[in-house]
């Protein structure tokens, strides 16, 4: 994974964050599947939700190759403002190479009226053996009737700028989103079908090198 990613314990969004629309914790279960560039030792599973505890388990790679990340976490939702803390274990495995740590996330979110802005940390502390990668995210969306635009401002440490736009449109039952990030430039499209209680939603980016990932996502809706 290395060679194609230059970063260990990558977040597998789900069907609509791949498509530049805000992570969220706003089902009781979830879960993901995704797979990068058509390539089978690509494949990564994601399960998540929330009760009472935000539960998240991520598991990356198959055979000789793995990463594990088990996240236990608390949303603070009061009015108009929305905080969530997750700490997660780490566990890498690769043959005979075997490596534990921590880490953790965090995100803060302020709603007003039609908008919705914020931020979002991941790696900012750590503590393992090899290097991580701390990303920051600060977005702003927009909702109107069935319309969402979502734009994206993302830094990592590594001194990587990307900006991520998507659109969102609900057609009930059916969501249509097209997307982009700008370095290095990946179109996007999904597709969702949603009821009162369940969501099935698809989603594609296209590399220009590297080809097709794609990726599923089934919800349980609160």
């Amino acid at each position: 994974m290395i060679f194609l990613f230059q970063s260990l314990f990558l977040e597998i969004n789900d069907a609509s964050s791949l498509l530049s629309m805000k992570s969220d914790f706003n089902s009781k279960f979830s879960m993901t599947i995704v797979n990068f560039y058509s390539l089978p030792e690509l494949t990564g599973i994601r399960l998540k939700g929330y009760n009472f505890l935000i539960y998240d388990i991520s598991i990356f790679g198959f055979s000789y190759y793995n990463e594990l990340m088990l996240g236990i976490g608390k949303i603070f939702d009061k009015d108009y403002i929305n905080f969530r803390f997750i700490p997660y274990f780490l566990f890498y495995n690769a043959g005979k190479i075997k490596s534990y740590g921590f880490t953790g996330e965090i995100s803060l979110s302020i709603k007003y009226l039609n908008f919705e802005g914020g931020f979002k940390g991941r790696n900012i502390f750590y503590i393992y053996d090899d290097e991580l990668t701390p990303t920051e995210e600060v977005f702003i969306s927009y909702r109107l009737d069935n319309f969402l635009h979502n734009l994206i401002i993302s830094y990592s440490f590594e001194n990587t700028f990307n900006i991520m736009y998507g659109m969102e449109v609900n057609m009930h039952p059916l969501i249509v989103r097209l997307g982009f990030r700008t370095d290095p430039f990946l179109p996007a499209f999904g597709i969702g079908v949603l009821n009162d209680r369940m969501r099935f939603e698809f989603g594609f980016v296209s590399h220009p090198l590297l080809g097709f990932t794609q990726i599923f996502t089934f919800s349980f809706i609160k």
